[in-house]
């Protein structure tokens, strides 16, 4: 299998998940569904259990619009895209190259926003099982996972985008 396959399949996994999870617990949700905590977890923010389930379909639906428009990427004008070493990487020889690594860089991205989402929206759910709703102290240490991810991703972007090595 390429590992060009790889994000979508995750992606995929996850938005199926991502729905379960809603359809999972919806029938054991109140009829006023906390969606919105403060920072100690108390609930502070309510909905239905339709709002939810719309919510969950709509995060799908932006993470897959922005999932799928990385394709896209190559048609953008060479004069719109700001890379470091500009001149080298959007090179005839190399656009292409640089265009599929920027768009996997980009689902890879949209992969791990996704699962950070998903995992939150768990706890959510999770919260309005008991009464009353209380967020789980988990948030701050999936937060703190998801920040150190991005800002591992956009070190691999700046590496890969690094100038390139004069010849010997």
């Amino acid at each position: 299998m390429k590992s060009r396959y790889l994000p979508w399949i995750a992606f995929l996994l996850l938005a199926a998940f991502h729905v379960g999870q809603v359809a999972w617990y919806l029938p054991d949700l109140p009829a006023r569904v906390a969606v919105h905590f403060d920072p100690t977890g108390k609930a502070n923010g309510w909905s239905s259990s339709a709002g939810v389930l719309t919510e969950a379909v709509v995060v799908i639906a932006i993470m897959a619009a922005i999932f799928a428009s990385a394709g896209l990427l190559r048609r953008i004008p060479a004069d719109l895209v700001n890379v470091p070493n500009k001149a080298y990487w959007m090179a005839a020889e190399r656009r292409e190259a640089t265009f599929a690594f920027v768009r996997d860089w980009t689902r890879w991205v949209v992969v791990l926003t996704l699962t950070f989402l998903t995992a939150i929206f768990n706890a959510a759910l999770r919260a309005n099982l008991t009464t009353p709703p209380r967020l789980d102290p988990i948030w701050i240490w999936l937060a703190a996972v998801f920040a150190v991810a991005v800002v591992a991703m956009i070190a691999v972007l700046i590496c890969h985008f690094r100038a390139p090595r004069a010849p010997v």
